[in-house]
């Protein structure tokens, strides 16, 4: 397999793409990855190592790493501070520039089997966090405190249910999560079913809705 380390910035207003700098990153296709944009710049984890990209100057450098070595399973930002899902892991990452230069603070950890591992995650309204988590045969819905102490935890079979890969809190207090049931052979190719899981308060099962896609991966 041969891998790249070249960017391409896209322009939405003249629909053209040009390209930007390199990653030095030897990591670069080679890793899982998270992005996110904090401050106007780009960050991008692979395995245990973070970059950061400078719009103004076309620049990467190479910050303070994370200690992990499964990469990021997914990264969300809540006004200054980023936060990153250890793949493959039980680890929960906050990241705060400010504090020190791009320096990783604290990192919420919870008792879970080495096959699971994060699929999204939120802050919630009062400050605590929510996120999912799955291996091959199921998903938890689990909500903390913004301390990370486990409040509650719901477990839903991926047969009956499906995987869910992003996750929000409603208006209600309650959560929504989508996701995908499963990829059934149409017309020679694949069709894929998503879903819509609307969860209450301390993530009982309220109601779903599914939609259709017309290849693999729509």
């Amino acid at each position: 397999i041969t891998t790249y380390n070249d960017f391409y910035r896209y322009d939405p207003l003249s629909n053209t793409w040009s390209s930007i700098a390199n990653c030095p990153s030897t990591q670069v296709g080679g890793a899982e990855y998270g992005a996110f944009i904090l401050n106007n710049k780009i960050y991008l984890s692979l395995a245990s190592e973070m970059w950061m990209y400078d719009i103004a100057s076309d620049t990467w450098s190479q910050i303070n790493n994370y200690p992990i070595t499964g990469g990021a399973g997914g990264a969300f930002v809540i006004n200054d501070t980023a936060y990153i899902i250890e793949l493959n892991s039980s680890n929960f990452w906050e990241f705060t520039p400010s504090i020190s230069h791009q320096d990783f603070c604290y990192n919420f950890t919870y008792q879970t089997p080495a096959d699971e591992y994060g699929n999204g995650a939120i802050r919630t309204s009062e400050g605590g966090y929510a996120f999912l988590k799955d291996d091959a045969s199921s998903f938890d819905l689990m909500k903390t405190d913004s301390l990370g102490v486990v409040q509650w935890q719901q477990n839903y079979p991926i047969g009956t249910y499906g995987n869910m890969y992003g996750l929000i809190q409603t208006s209600d207090g309650g959560y929504a999560a989508i996701g995908t049931t499963n990829y059934s052979a149409y017309n020679n190719g694949f069709y894929s079913v998503g879903v819509v899981i609307k969860f209450n308060s301390i993530g009982g099962f309220q109601w779903s809705t599914s939609f259709y896609g017309t290849s693999y991966g729509d």
